[in-house]
């Protein structure tokens, strides 16, 4: 009888640790959006107004939670296309934004100034707005992955008793 309560004990844990990783999950989307915002508007700026070269800014740039992820180590390696296109969309995005962003680093540093900061701008925008939206959003959604993993943990026991 006490292997039961403790077996129940154990599902509902591992349940509730289940719903703690998925909000962590979403919160680590989110500070890969703000790392990306904040790169962003590092190269239009650096582009805008000193022209410095890619490789310069990309040095250039830190961000505490892009350098602990790596992500500025695949940057500074290779492009920042092929850091996008490796990592996948682990950003906080939508895939409208997302495959609008991988246009834009796959054509940053292909043309003139002006043209590279209107793109900058304009992805700037996209980012910004889905940034915006999934910080809104995380505390509900914090509190749904919790709640809903209580409640399949609690099914999971009713169905076993």
């Amino acid at each position: 009888m006490i292997l039961k309560y403790i077996g129940f004990a154990i599902i509902g844990s591992v349940s509730f640790l289940i719903g703690i990783r998925l909000a962590e999950n979403e919160k680590k989307a989110i500070y890969y959006g703000e790392g990306m915002y904040k790169l962003l508007a590092h190269i239009c700026r650096e582009i805008e107004s000193f022209r410095t070269p890619l490789e310069d800014i990309y040095l250039s740039f830190t961000d505490d939670f892009l350098e602990k992820e790596r992500f500025l180590d695949k940057i500074r390696s290779s492009s920042l296309e092929e850091a996008i296109s490796e990592s996948g969309n682990v950003f906080c995005f939508g895939d409208a934004t997302y495959r609008s962003l991988a246009s834009f680093a796959y054509n940053l540093g292909k043309s003139d100034p002006s043209d590279q900061i209107s793109r900058c701008r304009y992805i700037i925008s996209l980012v910004s707005e889905d940034l915006k939206k999934a910080t809104e959003e995380y505390p509900k959604n914090r509190k749904m992955y919790l709640s809903l993993s209580l409640l399949v943990g609690a099914m999971v026991i009713i169905l076993l008793v």
